[in-house]
């Protein structure tokens, strides 16, 4: 595992900072979305986690969640969170080493850039839901059986906007096209797969909500109301201000959580607990707060503060298995037993 160093971590999560606000910088129309997934892979993002021997840059999940706490922030619309855990578990090679598998070489084309793909989750209500899902493109769940990790690739119905107008949500088919065995996966490997997936999830929401609350205080220094910035008014900068600390806090639990999952056989199920309860809780507050910040303006299209919003919506709406404060609270204290 190739660790870096502070600087360097700041240097990586910059780069994607940079790209993004390349992208969907002032006044630009968003791309396509196999266009940015393309760009994507040029960088080698998809395999930032994957080991070197196989192409990879072998990163610990301390900068990967870097990574993915910046590009919460930029609105990324790909799957780029769940492209990375699934390198770094099946490796490159396992995955185009069988010629006549179909899913092996559909996720080599994937990781590569060549072709996009919908990753299949469980929504809130336990139902398959493929998200960031095109037209003609295929879902893919993932399954362990039998000391294997399973892949199955799914058409998908017509694509739609959900929660976020950002991402396109589908249903997948009752029955899989293709399903194939991608590599032998124990429960541990399959514990830490989904341990993965779950926490880049959570830095992607305090990613928005980092972003909504940086919108919502260069809205209260600028806006001007009966003379004077609406942030003077200490309605506004006492809760912009605990917004900050709720969000500051949820970033060290972040912090924590990565120097957890990097370490063998530690047990992360309290950093996980903590990280998600503070971010989820944070970063939704912070969002709520900044649409609030803005008035009626934030919910146009003009204003992009409503779509971190959604965007924490979404997300936290798709961790709601594994969370609500009741229940994370329980695991909390559960762990910490």
């Amino acid at each position: 595992m190739n660790s870096l160093n502070a600087a360097e971590r700041l240097a990586l999560a910059e780069s994607v900072s940079r790209l993004l606000d390349d992208l969907h910088g002032a006044g630009q129309p968003r791309r396509p979305v196999g266009e940015i997934w393309r760009l994507c892979a040029d960088m080698g993002w998809p395999l930032a986690l994957a080991p070197e021997s196989r192409g990879g840059m072998e990163l610990g999940m301390g900068e990967a969640l870097a990574m993915a706490e910046r590009y919460g922030r930029g609105l990324l619309e790909a799957p780029l969170s769940d492209a990375m855990v699934l390198a770094a578990t099946i490796g490159v090679d396992e995955a185009g080493s069988d010629a006549a598998g179909a899913v092996a070489g559909h996720l080599r084309r994937w990781f590569a850039g060549d072709v996009c793909c919908a990753p299949i989750a469980a929504d809130s209500r336990g139902e398959p839901l493929a998200c960031y899902a095109l037209p003609g493109s295929l879902g893919l769940a993932l399954r362990h059986a039998d000391g294997g990790l399973y892949g199955e690739l799914y058409a998908l119905r017509a694509p739609r906007h959900g929660i976020d107008p950002l991402i396109m949500t589908a249903r997948p088919e009752a029955a899989p096209v293709q399903s194939q065995r991608l590599a032998d996966c124990s429960e541990d490997a399959w514990r830490m797969l989904c341990l993965r997936r779950r926490a880049m999830s959570i830095a992607e929401i305090l990613g928005a909500g980092r972003a909504a609350l940086d919108l919502a205080v260069g809205h209260a220094r600028e806006r001007v109301q009966f003379g004077q910035p609406i942030g003077v008014n200490q309605a506004v900068k006492h809760t912009l201000a605990g917004d900050w600390m709720a969000l500051d806090d949820a970033g060290l639990a972040l912090q924590a959580l990565g120097d957890a999952l990097d370490r063998p056989g530690a047990d992360v199920a309290l950093a996980l607990a903590v990280a998600q309860l503070l971010a989820v809780e944070g970063a939704g507050r912070a969002a709520a707060h900044a649409l609030q910040a803005h008035g009626a303006m934030g919910m146009t299209w003009e204003c992009p503060v409503h779509f971190y919003l959604k965007r924490v919506r979404h997300l936290s709406a798709l961790l709601g298995r594994s969370g609500g404060t009741a229940r994370l609270l329980d695991e909390i204290w559960r762990a910490a037993a």
